[in-house]
């Protein structure tokens, strides 16, 4: 009796990749919700932004494996693409993310 690995992997990828893309959707909603407690309660702009980014980012790797596992599963172009074109919206929020992060951070001198 063999076992057809093709189709167990098949069926696993089934159903890991909608969890992943789930498991995203969760986080990206989470995040934009305590996004808006934070300025809700606080009147942060700037701290409920650096929130929802952080949520985003995480949204982004997770939607990025499910993109990952659906082009290891069935290879074409147009699957490359869309791994490519989210891989590269991540890169670019992340560098967003770090200069905004260090720009908060810099000592602002005294004004005159």
């Amino acid at each position: 009796m063999a076992i057809d690995l093709s189709g167990v992997l098949t069926a696993v990828l089934d159903l890991v990749i909608p969890f992943l893309e789930l498991v995203a959707a969760l986080i990206i909603l989470g995040g934009g919700v305590w996004a808006l407690t934070i300025f809700a309660r606080r009147r942060d702009a700037a701290q409920a932004r650096r929130e929802f980014s952080h949520a985003l980012l995480l949204g982004l790797d997770f939607t990025i494996g499910a993109d990952m596992l659906k082009l290891a599963r069935a290879p074409d172009l147009s699957a490359a693409a869309l791994a490519a074109g989210v891989t590269a919206v991540r890169i670019a929020l992340t560098l967003t993310l770090l200069r905004e992060e260090r720009l908060a951070m810099a000592p602002h001198p005294p004004s005159t």
